[in-house]
């Protein structure tokens, strides 16, 4: 050993580098040296000449003259062949062996970015010290391949007083994430994982609508995880993935994209629960997003727009966006037209009116509750709430429950071209269904009653809005006029309901040169032959620019929105109980991907998506 280590004093390190690249790549290569040997080659003895295609790798890789390879090759391969390869599981399993007693449990302990100052203003950074004062907690970090220990180090400067941690500075009371987002994010006080597999979550959510929890209970049993079995029992702690971390992480990624797309730096407070932490971001997004549109809001591509000849001959362009709603709900208040929060999802009323607790909960009744009931003295409000206990508690009802809450998902989140009476035949969880409200009595909470969404023709969600109490006409016109208040307002709103939005906006100059047909499948099946003004105004046979070439078929899929809106719902049972900020936080993420999918598929088809400018 002395002799190699005086021939490296000697010569440098250069060669050595090359030497250990060489011995590296070379034993992870012998299963190939053998393919290329003849049939006559002892498996267990290296053989005397490497493949041509392997010296040239080799070279390439260790930066090697191929005369160098060979010669190399001929020092060194019995120490090659005779080499274990050690996976990144076999070096885990060694630091935990042998590391664990001396503070380092795995070969992923996590470190700043830098062991420099980053504030430039800072003398300590100008000095071009290194920080010196360091701490270190126990941890657990959730890989794609499995949990392990880990110390998390932060650093700090004593000259700016600015702690540096993995993936966030912080100064003061406020965490400044960085620029870059780190490949390993820290989504609870000792809990990591790596950002693959939080990305690998929401695709689970966005594709399968698979929820927070399962997303842990899957990572647990895929990974086999009983306690000892991948961190030893000494380690404070252990790996008990719940569906909170994987939806703090599900958050803190996408701000951190949000921002990173908008070339800004995420702060939020340092101290506090790691979910509340993040709670005035999301509403800021959320805001944004209600005020300024989903990024997609301008697109348009060769399946939503269509350039056609006139009667002159001239080419003209027509547009076009279909308007449905879903059910998929959430808490609200139980109070008419009222949209301020819950304090708590378990609530029925929000801040402003909880004195409605006190009132009989017959509509039509302003009488005291008796004590411990939702009913007043009245002999026949109080049967009406024994039979809803009674239903509440008998089998029956538990029935009625799960059938509200079942889904039936569509085998895949892609856009497809498919008949909307196949969609139809599948649609579950009618708008009426939402309402906890039943006749002139409010017992149960009530839920908002749809989502409604604007989306072109081409499968790209252009809005998405929240209807409190109906899917009423002027919700749907005000939320149309909100949408476009920028203008490009498409030439065709098709939407099932146009006729009655026909009459309403009869005189709206908004709408002067806007075609309201009714989708081809309602029009056909589910209004009336006798309706004079839907048969004169919205059928879509009447706009010939939604014909297909030679008036053969539709050009548009006007059954869009009943297709994105099988794939929206599937989202109830996991949106159900959450919060108002939550709830919209979630279901804007879940549209940008799948906006981001579709138009990956457009340009894939050469449908060429842009933005209107």
């Amino acid at each position: 050993m002395q002799g190699l280590l005086n021939l490296v004093k000697q010569q440098g390190t250069d060669h050595l580098k090359n030497l250990l690249l060489f011995v590296h790549y070379a034993s992870t290569l012998k299963n190939e040296i053998l393919l290329a040997q003849q049939s006559t080659q002892d498996t267990q003895t290296a053989p005397l000449d490497l493949p041509d295609g392997i010296e040239r790798f080799l070279a390439a890789v260790c930066n090697m003259a191929l005369q160098d390879v060979i010669d190399c090759w001929g020092v060194v391969r019995n120490l090659v062949w005779d080499m274990k390869i050690l996976d990144d599981q076999a070096v885990s399993r060694s630091f935990l062996q042998h590391g664990i007693d001396t503070g380092l449990p795995s070969p992923r302990n996590l470190f700043p970015p830098s062991h420099m100052c980053k504030n430039p203003n800072c003398s300590r950074s100008i000095k071009g010290h290194k920080l010196q004062t360091v701490k270190q907690r126990m941890g657990v970090l959730y890989t794609l391949e499995g949990p392990m220990p880990i110390y998390s180090t932060f650093l700090t400067c004593q000259d700016c007083d600015t702690s540096f941690h993995l993936d966030y500075s912080v100064k003061g009371d406020i965490r400044f994430y960085y620029d870059t987002i780190s490949d390993v994010l820290q989504i609870g006080d000792h809990q990591f994982a790596e950002r693959s597999l939080i990305n690998s979550w929401r695709i689970s959510m966005n594709l399968a609508w698979v929820s927070a929890a399962n997303c842990a209970a899957t990572y647990l049993h895929t990974h086999d995880v009983k306690e000892g079995s991948h961190i030893p029992k000494s380690w404070p702690f252990q790996p008990k993935l719940n569906g909170k971390n994987v939806y703090d992480g599900f958050v803190l990624l996408a701000l951190l994209e949000d921002h990173q797309r908008r070339s800004s730096a995420l702060s939020v407070p340092h101290g506090g629960d790691q979910s509340a932490r993040f709670k005035v971001a999301m509403q800021e997004r959320n805001n944004r997003i209600r005020l300024y549109g989903q990024d997609e809001l301008r697109h348009h591509c060769e399946k939503c727009v269509r350039v056609y000849d006139g009667d002159d001959g001239k080419p003209l362009t027509v547009s076009a966006v279909v308007m449905d709603g879903v059910t998929v709900g959430r808490p609200t208040c139980g109070i008419p037209r009222c949209v301020i929060p819950l304090a708590s999802n378990r609530h029925r009323f929000c801040p402003d009116h909880t004195s409605q607790n006190q009132l009989c909960a017959i509509v039509s009744c302003k009488q005291p509750t008796l004590q411990g009931k939702r009913t007043c003295k009245d002999p026949v409000h109080q049967s009406i709430e024994r039979v809803h206990t009674q239903r509440q508690e008998a089998q029956f009802q538990m029935k009625e429950q799960l059938k509200r809450a079942r889904m039936a998902h569509p085998k895949s989140g892609e856009v497809q071209d498919i008949p909307i009476g196949e969609v139809m035949e599948k649609e579950i969880g009618e708008i009426e269904e939402t309402y906890e409200i039943v006749g002139d009595r409010v017992f149960g909470r009530t839920r908002t009653h749809n989502e409604q969404i604007l989306v072109a023709p081409c499968g790209m969600i252009i809005a998405q809005e929240t209807f409190y109490f109906s899917e009423a006409i002027p919700s749907a016109v005000e939320m149309i006029k909100r949408t476009y208040r920028g203008g490009f307002m498409p030439n065709h709103i098709i939407f099932d309901n146009n006729c009655t939005v026909a009459k309403h906006v009869k005189y709206d100059p908004d709408f002067a040169n806007v075609g309201l047909a009714v989708d081809v499948f309602h029009f056909e099946n589910k209004h009336a032959v006798t309706d004079e003004f839907c048969r004169k105004n919205c059928d879509p046979k009447k706009f010939p620019e939604l014909r297909g070439k030679d008036g053969k078929a539709w050009f548009f899929n006007t059954s869009i929105a009943e297709q994105t809106n099988v794939w929206l719902g599937g989202f109830h049972s996991i949106c159900r109980e959450m919060s108002v900020d939550k709830y919209e936080f979630f279901l804007d993420e879940m549209i940008m991907m799948r906006n981001k999918r579709t138009k990956e598929k457009l340009e894939k088809d050469g449908k060429e998506p842009k933005m209107w400018v």
